[in-house]
C-alpha cells in the first residue's frame, strides 16, 4: 500500500472505502516551473528567427516595417500617380480603392518591388517583381475606377521613386527629385470581364 501513495507528512488523510485502496499522485512543481520559464525563452527565439528572415504569416511578423534603421540622411520614398484621358497626371491614393490598404503601409514594399523590377527588366535581368507590379497596380486601378466619379477615369497609374538627401536640403520644397519610374496601363473594366469570360479556369 505504501507503494501506490506518493505523500509526504504534509498530505490530507484520504479515507478509504470498503477497504479498497487509493492512490495519490501529486504534480511535480518544479515541471510547472520549467514550463512556464521555457515558455518566454522559446517565444524569443521563434520571434528572432521571424525578424531575421523576415517572415510575415500570421500570427508571425517581422516588424520591419517599423524597426528600418535610416542614418544617411537620404530619404527613398514611392509617389503614385494617375494618367487621366486628358493626358492631366494626378495624386492618386490606392487606399481610396482597396479599403484594406487604408490599415497600415505595407502595401509600399510593392511599390519598391515596382522600381526595383523596372530596373531590373531595363537590365535584361529576369525577374518576377514587374508581373507582381503590373498586376497589383492594374487590380488597384480597376477598383479605383469602379469607386471614383464617372469622369474622369484613370488610363495609367505611376509609381515615382523619389530620393530626398534631407540632411543636405532639409528645407527642399519639392521633397527631393525623381530618379526613376514606372507606368502601368489599367485595364478596362469591359475589357477585363471579357477576358474572364474567355478563360474557363
Amino acid at each position: 500500500m505504501r507503494g501506490l501513495i506518493q505523500c509526504d507528512s504534509h498530505c490530507p488523510i484520504v479515507p478509504q472505502g470498503n477497504g479498497g485502496s487509493v492512490a495519490i499522485s501529486y504534480a511535480n512543481p518544479v515541471s510547472q516551473r520549467y514550463r512556464y520559464a521555457l515558455f518566454i525563452p522559446g517565444f524569443c527565439v521563434v520571434m528572432a528567427i521571424s525578424f531575421v528572415y523576415q517572415i510575415e504569416f500570421y500570427p508571425l511578423t517581422s516588424w520591419h516595417l517599423y524597426a528600418i534603421l535610416n542614418s544617411s540622411g537620404v530619404i527613398t520614398y514611392q509617389k503614385v500617380f494617375g494618367h487621366q484621358p486628358s493626358g492631366a497626371i494626378v495624386p492618386v491614393r490606392l487606399e481610396d480603392g482597396i479599403g484594406a490598404l487604408r490599415y497600415d503601409g505595407r502595401y509600399r514594399q510593392k511599390l519598391m518591388h515596382c522600381i526595383d523590377g523596372a530596373r531590373e527588366e531595363r537590365n535584361r535581368v529576369v525577374s518576377k517583381k514587374v508581373e507582381i507590379c503590373r498586376k497589383f497596380l492594374t487590380a488597384s486601378g480597376v477598383v479605383y475606377n469602379q469607386k471614383s466619379p464617372p469622369n474622369p477615369k484613370l488610363t495609367h497609374l505611376e509609381v515615382q521613386e523619389w530620393v530626398w538627401d534631407f540632411r543636405s536640403n532639409p528645407s527642399d520644397p519639392e521633397h527631393g527629385k525623381v530618379t526613376d519610374r514606372i507606368i502601368v496601363e489599367i485595364e478596362p473594366v469591359s475589357s477585363a470581364a471579357k477576358q474572364k469570360s474567355r478563360d474557363p479556369s
